[in-house]
């Protein structure tokens, strides 16, 4: 069986990995929009780049998946590092945050 993914049809197994991965980064977004942080799991970040390694990045670098990639601050942590390579600055706050 195959599905759709980000770069054309693939088994289903390897489709899946795409959005089994948009739900940490997804995770980091919303989490980050509440004021709150999300630590991604080192095993995630790992699979993570197994999963996109090949993909060329004329695609993956497009509206459809991720923004360019940001340089990470020497002190980042690892999540803040792979958020920063997947194209948001790792260390936005919204507007709002602190405030009650």
């Amino acid at each position: 069986m195959v599905v759709e993914s980000p770069v054309g049809r693939r088994a289903i197994g390897d489709g899946l990995s795409y959005p089994a991965l948009d739900l940490f980064i997804h995770a980091w977004d919303l989490a980050r929009s509440l004021g709150m942080d999300v630590v991604i799991p080192a095993e995630v970040i790992e699979f993570a780049h197994i999963v996109f390694r090949p993909i060329p990045s004329d695609q993956m670098r497009s509206p459809r998946v991720f923004a360019d990639a940001l340089a990470a601050s020497p002190d980042a942590t690892a999540t803040e590092a792979f958020i920063a390579w997947t194209g948001p600055d790792p260390r936005w706050t919204s507007a709002t945050e602190g405030s009650a």
